[in-house]
């Protein structure tokens, strides 16, 4: 445990073509690379690397996090918020490194990024790993009316009943639509799951032991929403065709928590036909951040994912 929060709190390395860019690195260059996109806009790796980093690195990769500009401990970096920006950033960052490929784990909006990534840098992505991603963000967001609407009902709680139905009405493009939809599903529970396993129960008792790490579990930080929402209309989005296209030629896996009540049994489908056969798994006592809520088999499948792509290449 002590081990991790040193790790968490001091291994910050800044990055030349982004001065102030929060960069952590776990095990050794040279060995197979991983690089860690977080979700948000505007949230952080923190979870990640208390929950999975030094784990992975100890299987022998050498695994990258960082905070995207304006977001977590990068939160003073300005930039315009778009994807070109931080495709740059995701260049810069492996060029800095010396890594020539790397395998992108992204989590949540990660997930868009790496796929934007795959596709705007040809040959540097060896693989992607998917976790809790939306890939059609219109979907993503009925999803989660519906789902905060059945909760609200069920607890008979009349006032966020009302408030998530007046969400739903607003232009999905403006930021009320963004940050009060995904408010809601926080204070519905649909980004938590139900019966914690005693290793997940584990790993946030670790996470709570420090301030500053407690602190960076529910940082988020506004610029970065603002900014791919003026400037991507990133709630409109959807990628599934062109994830269905990359993983013709590019391996790529999704790990989705039975109970993330971002995604339908429909939505789920979709996804699967667009990963194509057995590379999505539905991950069961899970929901949204399945590196913590199963760490143990997370690694197994990412471990035994690259392995797989190395046999490949």
């Amino acid at each position: 445990m002590v081990r991790l929060l040193i790790l968490f709190l001091c291994a910050t390395v800044a990055v030349s073509a982004a001065p102030g860019l929060h960069v952590q690195t776990f095990g050794t260059p040279g060995h197979p690379a991983i690089l860690f996109l977080h979700g948000g806009p505007g949230y952080n790796a923190a979870s990640f690397e208390i929950g999975a980093a030094q784990q992975l690195a100890d299987r022998g990769f050498y695994v990258i996090t960082f905070d995207q500009r304006g977001s977590g401990r990068s939160a003073g970096v300005k930039g315009t918020f778009s994807f070109a920006e931080a495709i740059a950033d995701i260049d810069s960052i492996l060029r800095a490194k010396s890594v020539d490929k790397a395998v992108l784990v992204g989590h949540s909006f990660g997930g868009v990024l790496a796929v934007r990534a795959a596709r705007d840098l040809p040959g540097r992505i060896r693989g992607i790993v998917l976790v809790g991603a939306p890939m059609d963000f219109p979907e993503t967001f009925r999803t989660i009316h519906r789902r905060c609407e059945e909760i609200y009902g069920q607890r008979a709680d009349s006032t966020n009943l009302g408030a998530i139905r007046a969400v739903a009405t607003l232009d999905s493009t403006s930021i009320l639509y963004a940050t009060g939809s995904f408010s809601h599903a926080m204070k519905a529970g649909l980004y938590t799951e139900p019966v914690p396993t005693d290793e997940a129960r584990s790993i946030m008792q670790t996470f709570r032991a420090s301030a500053e790490s407690t602190k960076m579990l529910s940082f988020m930080t506004m610029p970065p929403v603002i900014g791919f929402i003026n400037k991507e209309r990133y709630t409109t989005l959807a990628y599934l065709d062109t994830l269905s296209f990359l993983a013709r030629t590019l391996p790529i896996i999704g790990l989705y928590g039975e109970h993330d009540g971002l995604f339908d049994s429909a939505s789920v489908t979709r996804l699967a036909s667009a990963l194509g056969r057995g590379n999505l798994r539905v991950v069961p006592q899970a929901s949204h951040s399945v590196f913590l809520d199963r760490r143990t088999l997370f690694l197994d499948v990412v471990e035994a994912f690259i392995r797989k792509v190395e046999t490949l290449e």
